[in-house]
């Protein structure tokens, strides 16, 4: 205390000297005295805050609020955001037959597995058959009447080149009849375009199909993918092998994928533009249709400090602040307080961008009730 009085004493010495030896004027006068007295000010509050930190050491008689404290460290932070979409497959079709008949026979059942090119449903081509049959006969007929036409024009010159030309041009018409009606017979049949399995056969045997009549459903969903719509907010975040946490909640299924195509179109109604996620299915879990959530990481820092939400209070005029615990001795400690700039939160945590360094200890528990500058006493839960 008598080095208190000292200070004030000299405090006062300071102010009256001032009288003498402070510029002229006035205001001049009463600024330098005022300087002179906040610098003792200054001092005997360092002097006053030293005392009170010895006195709070030997006197055991004291006691402090209690808090817990949390320890900062220095890692790796990934913020993601959630769209919605379904499961798609590229093999994933409804065959139709591509002209009027009637079904002669179903060859597969539905779950059945088949192969590329096996037939499916074979439909009525007897017509088709017989025209193909007689056009043979007047085809080989031609053919035969063509050779000789040909050999005695070009190595004998007997007859004329009119009579070559039209056994020429009679042969050459019904190859092309041939090959029509070939071609028409093979569209009698529905033929598998890829490997896969028969989802659903949709006519029965004897029923009358045309064009628009679906026949079969056929899917392979070894590969599928996911399209999802995503706002445009995200363009510049989201780009090819960008990392996204597929789930699908309705059979408890989850796992890691990038995006495999990112859009080039914002779709004016929505606001929105287009991602693809490809899929492995090999063990054939997902189907067509289900509804996927996609958790996409559109940001990323390999070592940054993150702080938990419940820790982050702000001022009056909006700025973010913790309080960090401070120890003076193995009894207690002060609390500080820390303004700080935040970033991206995520599952509870906060990035922190400016503001705390990798070693602080942030006040945990108690937080919300201490105010800076308290003494406070940091103890372990069990």
């Amino acid at each position: 205390m008598k080095r208190i009085s000292i200070l004030i004493a000299g405090a006062m010495l300071a102010a009256c000297s001032a009288k003498t030896e402070a510029p002229e004027g006035d205001l001049a006068k009463l600024q330098y005295r005022k300087d002179s007295l906040e610098t003792v000010k200054e001092k005997v509050t360092m002097e006053i805050s030293k005392l009170d930190e010895r006195i709070a050491e030997l006197d055991t008689s004291l006691t402090f609020s209690s808090i817990t404290t949390y320890a900062l460290n220095q890692g790796a932070f990934n913020h993601y955001f959630s769209v919605y979409g379904n499961i798609e497959a590229d093999k994933n079709v409804t065959l139709y037959p591509e002209i009027s008949g009637v079904i002669e026979k179903i060859s597969v059942k539905e779950g059945q597995k088949v192969n590329k090119g096996q037939v499916l449903i074979s439909m009525d081509g007897d017509v088709i058959r017989n025209q193909i049959q007689e056009v043979k006969t007047q085809y080989e007929l031609a053919k035969t009447l063509f050779e000789k036409q040909e050999r005695l024009w070009t190595q004998e010159k007997v007859g004329s080149e009119v009579q070559y030309l039209e056994a020429k041009n009679r042969k050459e018409s019904l190859e092309s009849n041939l090959e029509t009606l070939k071609a028409q017979l093979a569209k009698t049949e529905i033929r598998a375009p890829f490997s896969g399995v028969v989802d659903r056969v949709f006519p029965k045997e004897g029923e009358l199909v045309g064009p628009g009549s679906p026949a079969i459903r056929l899917v392979n969903m070894a590969h599928v993918y996911i399209e999802a719509d995503v706002p445009e907010s995200y363009l510049t975040s989201v780009n090819k092998g960008t990392n996204v946490n597929v789930e699908i909640p309705s059979i408890n299924w989850s796992d890691s994928a990038v995006v495999t195509q990112v859009g080039d179109y914002i779709n004016p109604n929505n606001r929105t533009f287009r991602i693809r996620v490809d899929l492995n299915n090999s063990k054939g879990v997902l189907v067509p249709n289900l509804m996927a959530a996609l958790r996409i990481n559109d940001y990323s820092n390999d070592s940054t400090i993150v702080v938990p939400n419940r820790l982050i209070q702000q001022t009056t005029d909006g700025r973010s602040f913790v309080f960090v615990y401070e120890a003076r001795t193995d009894r207690f400690g002060d609390v500080a307080k820390k303004i700080i700039s935040i970033g991206k939160s995520e599952e509870g945590m906060t990035e922190v961008i400016s503001g705390l360094a990798a070693d602080d200890v942030l006040v945990d528990r108690g937080s919300r009730s201490v105010k800076e500058g308290q003494k406070v006493t940091a103890v372990k839960l069990d």
